[in-house]
């Protein structure tokens, strides 16, 4: 499958290239971030006709601890994941200052799972600038699209 044959690749410019041909992007698309669920969670079913999400589908929707909810599942997924999670980080480590991407991490050292982390070739120069321990987040100063769903982590 596509998804396991790009996780294979250890360098970040062969992932790039394969990604590239495989999705019939152009080079310069990869500039940018995505956000990509490889498990396809029907956010449609939780999110759109919000503040944070004007997508004007029309699905039913479910939330957080209703059955059909698929967002707040991932502890599920997360244990019938045999390799772990890999964590694939923009150039200014966006993803690790969202609060579903930290809870996701926690999930999988909490159940002893491999976390391992794709960078880009280079990370931005300004996240040098100022000392870690200044750059590191709690989940409390987390983004999240939702402020509900920030609280819920929280709680959980």
């Amino acid at each position: 499958n596509l998804l396991r044959e790009l996780m294979s690749y250890t360098e970040v410019d062969e992932f790039q290239e394969q990604l590239s041909i495989e999705m019939g992007l152009r080079t310069d698309c990869l500039a940018c971030s995505y956000w990509m669920c490889s498990f396809a969670v029907n956010h449609h079913l939780s999110i759109c006709s919000s503040p944070y999400n004007s997508c004007d589908c029309k699905s039913p929707k479910y939330a957080a601890g209703h059955p059909l909810c698929q967002i707040d599942k991932f502890r599920l997924v997360m244990n019938d994941m045999p390799g772990g999670l890999l964590v694939s980080v923009d150039p200014f480590m966006k993803a690790l200052k969202r609060c579903w991407c930290l809870v996701e991490i926690a999930a999988c050292t909490d159940i002893n799972k491999t976390v391992r982390y794709m960078f880009p070739g280079a990370l931005a120069e300004d996240l040098f600038d100022a000392p870690l321990e200044s750059q590191l987040l709690t989940l409390a100063d987390c983004e999240a699209s939702m402020p509900a769903d920030r609280e819920r982590l929280l709680r959980e």
